[in-house]
């Protein structure tokens, strides 16, 4: 994952969702919504560093850290990764159910 340098990065964990699942491949995607919930602490050197540099949250990124609920940076990188996986799996399961219909 490379980074970005965004001039308006998200203010919401729900953009902040969005936004990653539009600009990461669908394997990154994919390899996040496989893990367990209690393996997303191995994302945060990872994934986490990369949400952290990206989303301004060094910088203070005042209104993504006030809807995450925390002006810890680790940790709203955690809630944003927590939301990521989520989504896809809700995805996931959307997918699933349509193809039984």
């Amino acid at each position: 994952m490379d980074e970005l340098y965004l001039d308006n990065p998200p203010k919401t964990v729900k953009d902040a969702v969005e936004m990653i699942i539009t600009i990461w491949s669908p394997k990154a995607l994919k390899d996040l919504a496989s893990k367990s919930k209690a393996d997303l602490w191995l994302c945060h050197f990872g994934i986490g560093l990369w949400i952290r540099n990206n989303f301004g949250l060094w910088e203070g990124n005042k209104a993504l850290m006030r809807d995450a609920g925390s002006n810890i940076q680790d940790d709203v990188s955690m809630i944003i990764i927590e939301a990521l996986r989520k989504k896809l799996r809700e995805k996931q399961n959307e997918r699933t159910r349509e193809t039984k219909r």
